[in-house]
């Protein structure tokens, strides 16, 4: 079975010189029509023996360097990456009859302090103001001083999974390997960790991914 959509279709002679400006245009045209989250992406990666796993990222950024996007070096994907740096990416945004696909080799980004903002925090701004400690590569890590905690349990009685209150801000932290320091809810905490965002719930869902256990302030 087959639709069309009606559309004018695409020409070899529609196409600009450049393909990150084309690229960039029709991603603001996805936005245009409505798409949520134009800037996920599928991205096929293959560890050191060519076993290939695929799966969505969200593109950060895109430039001259090319494209931008962010996950743990422990994830999968990033110990695919760091064994075998070909990759593919496959955008397709069946609204308006467009997709790209992109080849390549995946790099780290070196010595980048990552402003939060890249992650599109809605507003309240509490997190917007939070400076990332030193330089770090694709992952910095973020300071997040007088967190109320909300409430503290474990997960599989070895990790610590905490509710927290920043601000006007609620989100969550997880610990890995740090059940045992459970904290009475209502304490005040210094926290320090990897910031998370679950775009694909709309980017409300904020996790730092604990570096250090908690401090008491």
């Amino acid at each position: 079975m087959t639709e069309n959509h009606g559309g004018p279709g695409l020409s070899e002679a529609d196409l600009g010189p450049d393909p990150i400006a084309g690229f960039l245009a029709w991603i603001e045209d996805a936005r245009a029509a409505g798409i949520a989250f134009p800037e996920a992406a599928a991205l096929a990666t293959a560890d050191a023996d060519g076993r290939p796993a695929v799966r969505h990222v969200l593109v950060k950024v895109v430039d001259e360097r090319g494209f931008t996007f962010f996950t743990n070096h422990e994830s999968r994907k990033g110990r695919h990456l760091a064994s075998n740096p070909h990759a593919a990416l496959a955008v397709y945004w069946r609204e308006i009859d467009r997709q790209v696909c992109v080849t390549g080799t995946a790099a780290p980004i070196a010595d980048v302090a990552l402003d939060p903002s890249v992650f599109e925090l809605p507003a309240p701004g509490d997190l917007l103001r939070l400076e990332p400690v030193g330089q770090a590569n694709a992952e910095p890590v973020f300071l997040l001083p007088d967190a109320k905690v909300i409430e503290c349990g474990t997960v599989r009685g070895a990790h610590l999974k905490l509710a927290l209150r920043i601000g006007s801000r609620a989100l969550s932290a997880f610990g890995y390997d740090m059940g045992e320091r459970l904290i009475e809810p209502g304490s005040v905490v210094n926290l320090l960790g990897h910031l998370r965002i679950d775009d694909w719930n709309g980017g409300q869902d904020v996790e730092l991914r604990l570096v250090a256990p908690p401090q008491t302030g």
